[in-house]
């Protein structure tokens, strides 16, 4: 943990902060944060259905005078992908999904608006860089090739063509509740396109059992709407003068 804690002190400083503008501030916040997302997919500029998935993070932000504004970076495990239906390959009515397991990390700014009776709204944007450590499309291919005669081909994405390195940005905003002086409880939406590829196969020709001997160009970018609930805690750094 404390590891993890150093890395995103440094990626926050690399944004700004520095000693002046962090620890005069008497702290930084920490924090969880984790939650539901629904994992989407465009394929060749075609949309699929959404999968369902869980995701979380740890997080640390820096401590704003104003309580107004702060950069902030975080690093967690995200599902990335699409649903898929295969009832139309004579399968019966059974679903699934492409699953991109990815260590995400993420970096930017959020800024408290106007208060509510009850609660505080924020935005914030940020920029992402992910690693996928894990996907599940040889098993996919496994289950649902092995029954396709020799003439049709297995109509499944390869894993040999999956992206391990990517990139995007995060946009969202949320809203802060009432909590303690060091305890602050908030519900957060983020939506997150990715501008790399998690799957670029390119045009291939002379392939057996492909319809004319040729697999046309496969591009697959990420898009994740997340809702998480966050529980954000001070770390509050006190001088005294010796």
């Amino acid at each position: 943990m404390k590891s993890v804690i150093t890395t995103l002190v440094f990626i926050c400083c690399l944004f700004g902060i520095n000693k002046n503008t962090a620890l005069a501030q008497g702290g930084y916040h920490f924090g969880v944060k984790g939650g539901v997302t629904l994992a989407n997919q465009n394929w060749n500029d075609n949309e699929r259905r959404v999968l369902l998935a869980l995701h979380g993070n740890v997080f640390i932000e820096s401590r704003d005078a104003d309580d107004k504004g702060a950069l902030f970076a975080q690093i967690g495990m995200h599902t990335r992908g699409s649903s898929i239906t295969t009832a139309s390959l004579g399968f019966g009515n059974l679903q699934t999904g492409y699953r991109f397991q990815n260590i995400s990390l993420l970096a930017g700014a959020r800024k408290k608006i106007s208060p509510l009776h009850r609660a505080t709204p924020y935005y914030m944007v940020g920029i992402r860089a992910e690693y996928t450590v894990a996907n599940n499309l040889a098993q996919i291919q496994q289950d649902f090739c092995s029954n396709l005669t020799a003439g049709f081909g297995c109509p499944f994405p390869d894993p040999f063509f999956v992206r391990e390195l990517n990139y995007g940005i995060t946009i969202g905003g949320g809203l802060e509740f009432a909590g303690t002086e060091f305890f602050t409880p908030a519900i957060e939406f983020s939506i997150s396109p990715d501008l790399s590829f998690q799957y670029d196969r390119p045009r291939l020709e002379n392939v057996v059992n492909a319809p004319g001997g040729v697999l046309q160009q496969a591009r697959v970018r990420n898009i994740t709407f997340e809702v998480s609930l966050v529980f954000k805690f001070l770390r509050e750094i006190v001088y005294t003068d010796n």
